[in-house]
């Protein structure tokens, strides 16, 4: 079928840390189950894509996987066998992304996503199965988000290991030696950063007690990290002088850095507190707790 591909992974036998080998496959496999259903918004918002297991084999660990698509409105498409062409076409997009990281270290600027988008559409176009060939691009922050996950799956790998796709398109290698750190997709896409202090409550989720890392607290619903800012109260903290656990409240001075893209939107938000005012102890949560 040409809606099947398969990722091969080569490793070095008689090598430290086996689970790397299937930790890698795991990360590939949700990766471009994830990849697939931005594809399938380049056709059509209700094209719902999702994969099936066809086959296992050991020796290079090789997993068979096939594409299967759910119906959308039959009216705006031009073919009877639009699953198979549109099966297709996901394989080819996954193949295409492979071939955008090859001898890449990393992505420099958005014109290189804009481009990569291009030759989407071009794929798209080639399939042909909408009356109104109304193709949209996937938004930059999706893409670069796809391309993340592909390099992190791969990680693992040590030297001397490979992983492949093989597709009626040929066999291809991921490149191991490509890294998109979150950090450099909010670089990119950041146009413009809106700086805001206020005094706010933020419940805690999770303190840091070693001093190594960010509070993870929550504003409302939304879980976020924390940086602590206010050096003589993390030194209190830290040396047991104050008692902070989870389920209790910091208000304090907070400042914000929201990261705006070109279209206005919100791409992330960094928090730290500046000063603590005061630790707002939860005792309904630490009784259900103990």
């Amino acid at each position: 079928m040409n809606s099947d591909y398969c990722i091969k992974i080569d490793y070095q036998k008689g090598t430290e840390n086996p689970e790397r080998v299937f930790d890698t496959m795991s990360g590939l496999i949700l990766a471009f189950k994830e990849f697939d259903r931005n594809l399938a918004r380049i056709i059509s918002v209700d094209l719902k894509p999702t994969i099936i297991l066809e086959e296992i084999t050991t020796g290079s660990l090789k997993t068979r996987i096939a594409s299967i698509l759910k119906e959308i409105d039959d009216a705006a498409l031009k073919e009877l066998n639009w699953k198979k062409l549109a099966g297709r076409f996901l394989v080819k997009g996954k193949y295409k992304l492979i071939e955008f990281l090859e001898n890449k270290k990393t992505i420099e600027s958005l014109d290189e996503i804009d481009q990569f988008n291009e030759e989407l559409l071009a794929l798209a176009r080639e399939v042909d199965i909408l009356y109104l060939p109304s193709y949209s691009p996937i938004p930059g922050i999706l893409l670069l988000e796809n391309i993340k996950k592909v390099s992190e799956a791969v990680s693992p790998l040590m030297t001397g290991d490979l992983a492949t796709i093989i597709a009626e398109q040929g066999e291809i290698s991921i490149n191991k030696q490509f890294n998109l750190p979150t950090e450099k997709i909010e670089t990119l896409l950041t146009e413009q950063i809106v700086k805001s202090r206020r005094e706010i409550v933020l419940k805690v989720k999770k303190p840091d007690f070693l001093g190594k890392s960010k509070w993870e607290m929550k504003i409302g619903s939304k879980a976020i990290p924390v940086k602590i800012e206010d050096q003589k109260w993390l030194n209190d903290f830290h040396k047991q002088r104050i008692s902070v656990l989870p389920g209790d409240s910091i208000k304090g001075l907070v400042q914000i850095h929201e990261h705006i893209d070109q279209y206005g939107q919100i791409i992330t938000e960094n928090y730290s507190i500046l000063r603590v005012d005061e630790v707002i102890t939860n005792l309904t949560y630490q009784k259900k707790m103990f």
